[in-house]
């Protein structure tokens, strides 16, 4: 009825006859258009609809009402290939969780999450970001320290490249025994950069993939808190410790990091940085709790291009440097731990000026610079070797007498004379434990 009203308009008020063929061409066009979109649209949708509900075994009007029809994820409960799955879990509590798969036609999406098992609200999460081959094993085998020594349930939060993604994947289930796999769960998901100008920028800035840690509030939308941790990170107590520090932040705080430095002699940013950084120190990002939610309420992914732009010919600690530079302009934002949570060379390489880990033991250790692959620090690689070779079928003491043995070679140097802060810790967890 409205084309036929547009018809007559055009015709009738207008006595150029070839004005009045032109507009009705273009009036038909247009019709046509609408029309065939119109149709497209309906024949696409219908099929999408059908398309869903015999792959989940629903009926079409039910898939309205399921909130989990589109949580299609990888099972990998089968090691050999992976399906898309709608999980159907259970979430009583966090240790006991019911994890009853549905299996649907195979499928493979390079762009979506590999997932494994379930966790809830309370379960706590450890992201870490792993590219390039050079930090591949040593992320596994910090994943493995953190499993070894928590036995409450852990998520993580594995971000990677391409070529790792099905190593690790296929690492974790077969080579993790199923009593710990029983308590942990993971996903994994291809390193990106949303919402920036330039991304390879950004996956070079630094190390290879590092700056990938300053988008998890945009990546991880419904992850409320994580513990993220550099490659080089092993733990020396179970995770529950440092996950009680969210509730020494206040309201206002979204992140807590350790200063980079004890002392102004020490201190690289005190010394040589060329922007601002957090007073009086510095701090070091390598193990960071992170609360995403408050991170994303503050706009934080807004401050980054910005960020980068005014100081990128200035910053020598890529992404650190830049978490300094946001926490400088808020530092009411940031809660400061201590040195015995992330326990590096520079706290004992000349003298030992950790004095927490003096007193109660090293909790966190950072083996950054290489030292756990390299000779500069024997006591540092000491530890990474214990856990690397370490079985998970062995009792826990196994692993401190090896660790204190090992740790006996290195006693000439002077990280090595600090080696009962190095097992302190360890040893008092494990005596608790019986």
């Amino acid at each position: 009825m409205i084309f036929k009203k547009l018809m007559r308009f055009v015709i009738f008020n207008n006595n150029n006859k070839v004005v009045v063929y032109m507009k009705v061409t273009v009036l038909l066009l247009i019709f046509i258009y609408v029309f065939v979109v119109t149709i497209s649209h309906k024949v696409v949708n219908k099929k999408l609809i059908e398309t869903s509900s015999a792959t989940n075994g629903l009926k079409s009007d039910d898939s309205k009402n399921d909130p989990k029809l589109n949580q299609n994820i990888y099972d990998l409960n089968d090691v050999n290939d992976y399906k898309v799955v709608t999980p159907i879990i259970d979430l009583k509590s966090d240790n006991q969780i019911n994890e009853d798969f549905q299996f649907l036609d195979n499928f493979e999406d390079k762009n979506r999450v590999i997932r494994y098992g379930g966790y809830s609200g309370h379960t706590m999460k450890i992201a870490i970001t792993v590219c390039g081959n050079q930090t591949l094993q040593q992320s596994l085998v910090t994943l493995k320290s953190a499993a070894l020594l928590t036995e409450s349930r852990l998520h993580f939060i594995i971000m990677t490249d391409e070529d790792n993604r099905q190593i690790i994947r296929q690492f974790l289930l077969t080579e993790w025994p199923k009593h710990i796999l029983s308590r942990i769960s993971f996903e994994i998901h291809l390193v990106s950069f949303p919402n920036t100008l330039n991304a390879e920028e950004w996956r070079k800035l630094f190390k290879l993939c590092a700056a990938q840690r300053l988008f998890l509030p945009t990546i991880l939308k419904d992850i409320d808190s994580v513990l993220y941790v550099d490659t080089d990170v092993l733990f020396l107590t179970p995770i529950d410790q440092i996950w009680t520090l969210f509730q020494s932040m206040n309201s206002s705080q979204m992140a807590a990091m350790s200063p980079e430095s004890e002392d102004f002699a020490s201190s690289w940013y005190h010394r040589f940085a060329k922007h601002p950084y957090v007073e009086r120190l510095g701090v070091n990002s390598g193990v960071m709790l992170m609360n995403l939610t408050r991170m994303r309420t503050f706009g934080w992914t807004d401050y980054l291009e910005p960020y980068l732009s005014l100081y990128k010919h200035n910053i020598v600690w890529g992404d650190q440097d830049i978490i300094n530079i946001i926490f400088h302009y808020n530092s009411d934002k940031l809660y400061i731990f201590t040195c015995d949570w992330n326990y590096r060379p520079d706290h004992c390489i000349y003298t030992r000026v950790c004095k927490p880990a003096e007193q109660t033991g090293v909790r966190i250790i950072h083996g950054n610079r290489g030292v756990f692959l390299n000779e500069k620090q024997p006591s540092f690689r000491a530890i990474y070797e214990s856990f690397k070779d370490f079985s998970f079928n062995n009792d826990l003491s196994v692993l401190l007498d090896v660790i204190k043995t090992q740790l006996e070679n290195s006693s000439n140097t002077n990280c090595g004379k600090a080696r009962h802060s190095f097992t302190l810790a360890l040893e008092a967890f494990l005596s608790n434990q019986h």
